[in-house]
């Protein structure tokens, strides 16, 4: 691996302007859809967001400290052997 001090920007767009022209045309074609499709045609109540967002929060968090849990019971077992 060849590491230099100085970075060259021609490599850096060389290397990576397919990635970018993807995620800028998927980008443009979300807010276009959203603009002109799903606020037009499709109505969206606020409360569905409002009562899903805490939901998901809750549940993400009681499965990430039963899985942080697991891992320390673990790591405990792991310690003794």
């Amino acid at each position: 691996m060849i590491i230099r001090k100085t970075i060259i920007l021609g490599r850096i767009i060389k290397g990576t302007w397919r990635s970018f022209l993807i995620l800028a045309l998927i980008c443009v074609s979300t807010y276009l859809f959203n603009d002109y499709i799903l606020l037009h045609y499709i109505e969206f109540p606020a409360i569905i967001p409002g009562i899903l967002g805490p939901a998901l929060a809750f549940f993400i968090g009681f499965n990430n400290n039963q899985a942080y849990d697991r891992w320390w019971e673990a790591r405990k077992i792991w310690g003794r052997l």
